[in-house]
This record gives C-alpha cells, structure tokens and sequence, in this order.
C-alpha cells in the first residue's frame, strides 16, 4: 500500500486522515511516539459544556498500532493512558520498547467522574519507553510535570491535551521525527514544530483534521 495524499504539509508537518493501522506500516523510521491513543476509558462526555461524540475505540483498550510503528535505535515512545488502563498499556509498550518510567501529568484541576464516590481525578499518566540507549536531551526531568488542563469552554475536542503540556515532554526528549498516531486537534504536531522538529500525525476523524491543519498553519496557535 502506498501513503495517502496528505491531508495537509508544510515545512515540519505532515498530516494525514485516515486509520493509523492502514498508515503505519508505510512510514519512514521516526524517533520519538508521542501520542494520547483511545485508552479504554470510555467517558460520558455528554457533561460536558459542548456535547462530543465519543472518540472511536475508546471502548477498548488496543495497543496492536504499537507493533505496526517503525522506531529508531536510539528512539523513545511516550503513551498516555489512566491509573485503571495502566497494566494494559504497559503490555503494549514493552511490546517494543522497555518501559523506563510513569509520568504523571497534574492537570491543575479536578474532573467530574462521580462526585459522590471518587476523588476528583486531577491526573493523567505518561508511559515512558526506551528503545535502546535512548538519553534526555536536558538535564533529568521531573516525573512529574504540571500544566493546567484546557478549560471546559475551550475545548474543540474531547480528551484535547494542551499544547504547553506535549511542549514540555518534547523539550526533554530528542529526536529529529516526532509521530502521532492519534493526532486529534494536532497539540504534538504544533508543539514539534514550534520547537523546530519535524512531526508526522494521524488522524481518523476529519473534523479535528480540520481543526489541526488550521493549526498547523497559524503563525500563533490559537
């Protein structure tokens, strides 16, 4: 199978719409995953302010696409998962590459989940995994990384990440080809190509393909 046309391109970023397991096996060699896939945590994301669509396959925890992704040795994966998907997602990391750490990602507020039963859910996790001697670029970073979630009424995509928070985890990780698998609204994408790396995502949904080409093509992020 060849690649698709992308969906948009420019200088650092190539973005293409389609399903990630059809893509894959024709990419180049990247050397940093960076990604936030469906992670099984399916939530009732009619509470919030704009009603979203559930994103497609998060009723399921599948890490297969892992397998179809060619890393560089040196090379670093970075996977977002939750405190009850974490064994899953392990699995699928060590797939490819020896888990090195969890990162935790403070969110700066607390979610809805149930109220009355569950503390708040301030945090999301960051499975960090190494193929082959794989060093920061900077000195050690801190496991812990804090950056304020996107606001309620800001949000143009469900589980949206902030561009500040992939900045971060791309400032200490090196790397010339950052991929996306699951680009969503494009915060990967942007933040490699403000830090003047070059970026490959893909994306399922077109709307939020959309959304990220709009993105990518702005001066300043919006």
């Amino acid at each position: 199978m060849t690649l698709p046309t992308p969906y948009y391109q420019d200088d650092a970023v190539c973005l293409y719409h389609g399903d990630c397991r059809e893509i894959l096996p024709d990419l180049p060699l990247v050397d940093l995953v960076l990604t936030d896939p469906p992670f099984g945590c399916r939530r009732p994301s009619q509470a919030r302010p704009v009603p979203f669509d559930e994103v497609e396959g998060n009723d399921q925890q599948d890490g297969s696409w892992l397998l179809l992704v060619s890393i560089n040795d040196p090379g670093g994966v970075y996977c977002f998962c939750t405190w009850d998907s974490l064994q899953a997602w392990r699995e699928s990391v060590e797939g490819v590459a020896r888990v090195r750490s969890c990162v935790v990602w403070d969110k700066g507020s607390g979610g809805m989940a149930d109220i009355k039963t569950c503390w708040a859910p301030r945090h999301e996790l960051i499975l960090f995994g190494a193929v082959g001697r794989y060093e920061f670029s900077s000195p050690r970073p801190s496991d812990v990384l804090r950056v304020n979630r996107v606001p309620a009424q800001a949000l143009v995509h469900p589980y949206e990440k902030p561009v500040g928070l992939m900045t971060a985890v791309l400032a200490s990780s090196p790397g010339a080809v950052v991929l996306d698998p699951f680009a969503g609204v494009g915060p990967v994408l942007r933040a490699a190509k403000d830090l003047g790396r070059k970026a490959i995502g893909i994306e399922i949904e077109e709307r939020y393909c959309e959304i990220a080409a709009r993105r990518m093509a702005q001066e300043v992020l919006f």
